[in-house]
């Protein structure tokens, strides 16, 4: 869709800064506070005074975690269109820049935004449902890093300090380790009980376990990152986001490398699809015969890894486009 208006907008905790081009010409500078008044405000004075932020401007917004919430929703409410871009892909982009300033930066996503607007990926709000289950992972993995803390403060101690301070240490921790699981296991079943509440939920839950590697945290994982597989249109694009997808490097004579993965990914999703593919390894005879047939043809044990880690990617997506379990072959 071609847009008369570009609105990039800077965001921090405290403030806002926009900055508004008309087909690629500066319009507009300004600085308003983070809060929902001062946002719904800027918002009716654009309208007023430029006639813009209707259906022919096209607002991009750097990913920023907890500090968009605010605008996200004044944009949801008025239903405008909404590009959500990683700011790591704004910055390499623009090529060299000199100076910076959150006035500066505004002007650099609108650019960007005017710039790429053919490639424009219109961000899908997810439901309530997904929102809250995202909010309950991050519960999780904040208890399971205090847990994995508490326990190797006494491991690492083994062998250095007396047998009788690494006990008492032991019970200095139990209490904290004992509170810490249950909350976990509160926090787990909260997480069961809300995917089981959802019809939709239910559904892809249950086909994404049903692929063999893919247990309850990896699917969860899948079900929030690819917001219930609408952001993600292939198994390759998706690879891609987890750092799986290995590209080659070239150029002339001088340059001539294996492909590579690289490490501008989604490490935590990296991490899980690792451990995954190495339960395939170890648990179900078909991947193990692959494994090892590959490392005999010469690849090395990485290389393999990751093409497991693919495998698992592409059934898992093959089971939400074809709505069914995964039939292993025989």
């Amino acid at each position: 869709m071609n847009y008369k208006y570009y609105i990039g907008a800077d965001i921090s905790k405290h403030t806002l800064d926009f900055t508004l081009l008309q087909e690629g010409n500066f319009v507009l500078h300004k600085s308003v506070s983070n809060t929902k008044q001062a946002i719904e405000q800027w918002l009716k004075e654009i309208m007023t005074t430029h006639k813009a932020g209707g259906k022919k401007t096209l607002y991009c917004v750097e990913r920023t975690g907890a500090y968009q919430e605010p605008l996200l929703k004044a944009l949801i409410k008025r239903k405008a269109a909404l590009w959500l871009e990683n700011p790591l892909q704004i910055h390499l982009t623009l090529g060299l820049q000199r100076g910076k300033s959150d006035k500066i930066d505004s002007g650099r996503i609108a650019e960007y935004a005017y710039t790429y607007r053919r490639r424009a990926s219109l961000w899908q709000q997810p439901r309530e449902v997904i929102l809250h289950l995202k909010q309950l992972r991050s519960l999780r993995e904040r208890l399971v890093s205090i847990k994995k803390q508490l326990r190797q403060e006494t491991i690492e101690l083994k062998g250095f300090v007396a047998k009788s301070l690494q006990q008492s240490l032991i019970a200095h921790c139990k209490g904290s380790l004992q509170a810490v699981e249950e909350d976990l296991m509160k926090v787990e079943k909260s997480m069961a009980a809300l995917i089981t509440s959802d019809e939709r939920l239910t559904q892809l839950y249950g086909w994404l376990i049903s692929v063999f590697g893919i247990g309850k945290v990896l699917a969860t994982e899948l079900i929030i990152t690819t917001n219930e597989f609408k952001n993600f249109s292939s198994p390759k694009k998706y690879a891609c986001y987890c750092g799986i997808a290995p590209f080659r490097y070239t150029s002339g004579t001088s340059l001539n490398s294996k492909a590579r993965v690289s490490k501008r990914a989604n490490q935590r999703m990296k991490r899980l699809l690792h451990i995954a593919a190495m339960s395939c390894v170890r648990r179900d005879s078909e991947y193990k015969q692959y494994y090892e047939r590959r490392l005999q043809q010469g690849l090395s044990k990485m290389s393999v890894i990751n093409v497991i880690r693919n495998k698992i990617i592409h059934r898992a997506f093959a089971c939400v486009r074809e709505e069914r379990l995964y039939i292993k072959s025989h």
